[in-house]
């Protein structure tokens, strides 16, 4: 059909192969079961060739089988309905001004406004739906260069020295730069295939978290040591030195975020909603810091006899932060505590000893052990968290119900507020701001206690080995105890407490947001080490090393491990907020999330040659274990 008016072929018996029309102010609604072919060859009152295959104002189809097109789609509404369709609508030349869907899948190519971004929608059992603009990729790069060196000056006398150049990216790619889109109260069905009308969004643009999420290190390592023997003794004095440098971006809501209270308010493009996180232009975008590790130590090893060693050694590490948070003064004001603190001149001294004593001279049966302090690492967005979460300079603008930019002042830069938060320029779309944090919010902190320990333990093992003759096979005992000398744990400084329940559980008058401890802060999450975990773990083993092309090796290991926090996120609030605790903030030792308390392992290797100085190695290896434990 052509010209104006209501065009209604909706019977579901309907068969239709092609189709093509041209409806210039009305509306068409097309329904059937067999698929459709949307045509190209179509002409307007003059005979003139159209590239559109449908021409109308709005196009409804529904559809249970796939509708495909062959020409394109000129229209302001489209909706897509029917239970299981399958649109592809991928021609280049569409022109869609606002889609509306509740169907099976949806592959578009392009719609005329630059806000509605194409792709497959994915639909979540909590009624979320998000198009593929919602995604992101995790891209991950490392590059890697080390030289070793490796010397015998004498037969007493050996060295080595080691460099490694490291840099690694981790940038979160999105499909497009566009501030995040959620329309509410969008019926359908649920992916669980419940029915949902009101407690529902959908989404499109680019995910609040993945805006502005990259991380850049270099990390150069260098160190040497030497050994030199006499007569029963072996000394070792050597050196090692690691600086990383961090480039951290992580501007959550950057791009900003609106929200539109159905479908009908998003075609009006009137949010009741807009947020935007926001770096004042004089600050940098991105949180700078640097770690630095430089440790000495030296080791004698005695061999008294044939049977016994004993080793002793010393390490210490001199950890280095040169670069601190910016200083929120009205924070220490109110707290009496920077929050530019730092692990800059920690100190990890780590004294070692260990030895191994054979019961005869054929060495059937010995005995092992040692003791020792050992300085652990932590991811280091646990600590640059810090760096990002001063409360100065950074934090979020944004309009409700009254005076909330539409999405086209947004992107248009047409908004009457002429600050830059309030236009988004898809070339730099990280928000600035030239203004002042006037809102009256409360400003998050989140801090390192001054001085903080990395995590460190001490541990302890006591073995026993015994070779099985008959077995070809070593069977063994051993005991390990650890202690956590150093653990990181994360409370809220700003909650305020009141009484003791029933239960002995602490009481607080509120969350930081009704009742802070301090007004004018929200959360206050500062990291710092305690002493406090421990876990035990008792193992038997039977490992038969390689003989007649065979190997094989059985143990069983049973345990209990215990800690304050497992510290399983990567923010320092949510740290905090997702950790499973019986009294908040306070320092309670409790099962281990990671314990282990039964593990099976075996493995099985056989060694084939094809050829002489070509061997080549099959293995089979089975762990089974006792699941994640309740915390």
């Amino acid at each position: 059909g052509t010209g104006a008016g209501t065009y209604t072929l909706n019977n579901q018996n309907n068969s239709i192969g092609t189709f093509g029309a041209k409806v210039a102010t009305g509306t068409l609604s097309l329904s059937g079961a067999g698929g459709l072919t949307i045509a190209g060859a179509l002409v307007d009152d003059n005979g003139n060739p159209l590239t559109n295959g449908i021409a109308a104002t709005t196009l409804t189809l529904n559809n249970t089988g796939t509708v495909s097109e062959s020409g394109a789609i000129s229209v302001t509404n489209l909706e897509l309905l029917g239970t299981g369709g399958n649109y592809v609508l991928a021609n280049s030349a569409n022109a869609i001004a606002t889609l509306a869907a509740n169907t099976g899948s949806i592959n578009a190519a392009s719609f005329s406004q630059p806000f509605l971004i194409p792709g497959q929608p994915a639909s979540f059992p909590n009624g979320t739906t998000s198009l593929s603009s919602n995604f992101y990729d995790l891209g991950v790069k490392e590059r890697v260069w080390a030289a070793q060196l490796f010397s015998t000056w004498t037969p007493d006398l050996r060295t080595q020295f080691n460099y490694s150049n490291t840099r690694q990216d981790s940038v979160r790619v999105n499909p497009i730069a566009f501030p995040e889109v959620r329309i509410l109260n969008v019926p359908g069905t649920s992916s669980a295939g419940a029915p949902i009308s009101g407690d529902n969004a959908f989404r499109f643009g680019t995910e609040i978290s993945s805006m502005s999420n990259e991380l850049h290190v270099k990390t150069q390592t260098f160190g040497g040591s030497a050994d030199y023997t006499w007569r029963a003794f072996t000394f070792t004095l050597g050196a090692d030195h690691e600086s990383s440098d961090y480039f951290n971006i992580f501007r959550q809501g950057s791009y900003g975020y609106f929200d539109y209270a159905n479908l009908a308010a998003f075609q009006n493009d009137t949010p009741f909603g807009f947020v935007r996180s926001v770096v004042q232009s004089d600050l940098p975008l991105a949180d700078i810091s640097k770690f630095e590790q430089t440790g000495v130590f030296t080791q004698v090893r005695w061999d008294p006899t044939s049977r016994l060693n004993v080793t002793l050694g010393l390490r210490v590490d001199y950890l280095g932060s040169p670069i601190a948070p910016t200083e929120n003064t009205a924070f220490e004001q109110a707290f009496g505590l920077t929050n530019a603190g730092t692990i800059d001149g920690t100190t990890a001294p780590a004294p070692r000893l260990s030895f191994n004593y054979a019961l005869d001279r054929e060495r059937t049966t010995q005995l092992r052990g040692g003791v020792g302090v050992f300085l652990g690492r932590n991811p280091w967005v646990w600590i640059s968290n810090s760096y990002g979460g001063t409360g100065v300079g950074r934090f979020l603008v944004g309009k409700v119900i009254v005076g909330v930019p539409s999405l086209a002042d947004y992107l248009g830069g047409t908004y009457a507020d002429p600050d830059p938060a309030f236009a988004f320029d898809p070339a730099n779309p990280v928000g600035v701001t030239q203004a002042g944090d006037t809102s009256g919010a409360a400003a998050s902190i989140s801090l390192i206690r001054p001085g903080m320990k990395l995590p460190t333990i001490q541990r302890a093992n006591l073995a026993i080995d015994r070779k099985v003759p008959r077995l070809d096979a070593i069977f063994t005992v051993e005991y390990i105890d650890t202690r956590q000398l150093s653990a990181l744990f994360v409370d809220n400084m700003n909650l305020t407490p009141t009484t003791v329940g029933a239960d002995g559980r602490q009481r607080f008058a509120g969350s930081t947001s009704s009742a802070p401890l301090v007004h004018g802060f929200g959360n206050v999450i500062r990291t710092r080490d305690v002493r406090a975990g421990a876990s035990q773990y008792l193992s038997f083993s039977l490992t038969r090393p390689f003989k007649d092309d065979w190997s094989y090796s059985l143990a069983y290991t049973h345990g209990h491990a215990t800690e304050a926090q497992s510290l399983g996120s990567s923010t320092a609030n949510s740290q905090w907020q997702f950790n499973g605790v019986f009294n908040q903030n306070q320092i309670e030792v409790a099962r281990s999330d990671y314990e282990v308390r039964d593990r099976i392992q075996a493995s099985i290797s056989r060694e084939f040659r094809i050829a002489r100085d070509l061997a080549t190695t099959v293995s089979l290896y089975y762990e089974g274990r006792s699941g994640m434990p309740y915390s």
